[in-house]
């Protein structure tokens, strides 16, 4: 999956073009927690129960969830529900990429990290050692977007006593703790479920050297990892891609206001989700 600036400077953006007016910080806090996804469930590495969810939620029953999401969030926090259209859009669209240069070996993390770095400084033109993601987040989780998930994740996974409020805590411990030695040191379980528990260092102050041009800026053929289709694209091209089609989305949401609606495509591939 991207990791954390990747999909932070992709909701960023897609806001800005839209012209998205944000109440006050905690609105924009919201929206930023709703581009990170089930991502948050990865960050709770000590117990299984939250490792099986994000891997599930990420390959099956993608549209029921997110459009559970959608509905029964949107009225009181639709600001986080925008942000989760974008986390989708993005994962599918970069993921295929990753995929085919790195494979589910710790090679793919290692790009994630690497691409996170190059985006950082593309975009926001910083190391990333000068960035404090603990400022990008709300620091709780209310109530209503606590019990949605909960009943939700049990309802579709039978997974049992996910907590949002736990994930978001964790994700901030992590964030807190890793930024004294590193700056961002994201511990995850890898949501296909093959790697081991790793560590990446999206705020450390050098990027991985294994994978040259990372971004595929010279526009060499890659193949996608399901249907083999090739394509040149680079991940410039499918940030931008993914926030024509967020755009799309969150526009229609703004200008009938009514809670978008997502495809049941997956997070991994962008093919149809395994309803199962």
């Amino acid at each position: 999956m991207p990791d954390f600036w990747t999909h932070l400077i992709h909701g960023s953006r897609t806001a800005r073009e839209l012209d998205y007016i944000f109440e006050n910080d905690e609105d924009r806090a919201f929206y930023n927690l709703g581009t990170q996804g089930p991502d948050v469930f990865l960050y709770v590495v000590d117990d299984h129960h939250y490792m099986a969810a994000g891997k599930r939620i990420h390959n099956q029953k993608c549209g029921m969830y997110l459009n559970e999401l959608s509905r029964s969030l949107y009225r009181n926090y639709p600001a986080f529900v925008h942000g989760l259209v974008c986390h989708h859009t993005l994962d599918r669209m970069v993921h295929p990429y990753v995929i085919s240069r790195a494979g589910n070996s710790e090679k793919h993390t290692e790009l994630e990290t690497a691409i996170d770095y190059e985006m950082v400084r593309r975009f926001l033109e910083k190391d990333p050692l000068e960035l404090d993601p603990l400022k990008e987040l709300p620091e709780e989780i209310p109530d209503e977007i606590e019990k949605v998930h909960l009943e939700l994740i049990y309802r579709l996974y039978k997974i049992d006593k996910i907590s949002m409020s736990r994930s978001l805590s964790e994700m901030r411990n992590v964030m807190r703790q890793s930024r004294r030695v590193t700056g961002l040191r994201k511990t995850v379980t890898d949501v296909f479920g093959i790697f081991k528990a790793r560590k990446t260092t999206s705020g450390s102050a050098q990027s991985p050297t294994d994978f040259p041009d990372v971004l595929n800026l010279s526009k060499k053929p890659w193949y996608h990892p399901t249907t083999g289709w090739v394509s040149r694209a680079t991940v410039l091209d499918l940030l931008e891609e993914a926030t024509e089609v967020a755009k799309d989305s969150i526009d229609h949401s703004l200008q009938h206001d009514v809670h978008p609606e997502m495809p049941d495509l997956s997070f991994m591939n962008n093919l149809p989700c395994v309803d199962y």
